[in-house]
């Protein structure tokens, strides 16, 4: 059941992000606009992250990504942000705890 709402969370959260107008933006060749993100993930979800974001990616081949990947562990999640915000993650898992202090810091 926990990795189920793992999967759902971060699905949820890929979603809001993808449709967001507060991605970055990186001129590609041509007409073609690449939306770069970053994702973070606990080591063992590597794998797991990998395989949703190429799923995404071939649901989505209308527009280009450039995706870079994270390790970084839920419970480290708000400590990292915290620490730099603009180089903080697009896309990440936190508990739920930690909301308010995230929120609070903008």
């Amino acid at each position: 059941m926990k990795f189920f709402k793992k999967c759902t969370a971060l699905i949820l959260t890929m979603a809001m992000v993808f449709a967001s107008s507060a991605c970055s933006r990186d001129e590609g060749d041509g007409d073609t606009t690449a939306v770069s993100l970053k994702v973070w993930g606990a080591q063992e979800d590597q794998a797991m992250l990998q395989t949703m974001v190429e799923n995404f990616k071939k649901d989505h081949s209308e527009q280009n990504y450039n995706i870079t990947f994270g390790v970084v562990g839920e419970k480290d999640t708000q400590t990292k942000i915290m620490e730099d915000p603009e180089a903080a993650a697009d896309i990440f898992a936190f508990p739920d705890d930690q909301l308010n202090d995230l929120v609070k810091a903008g």
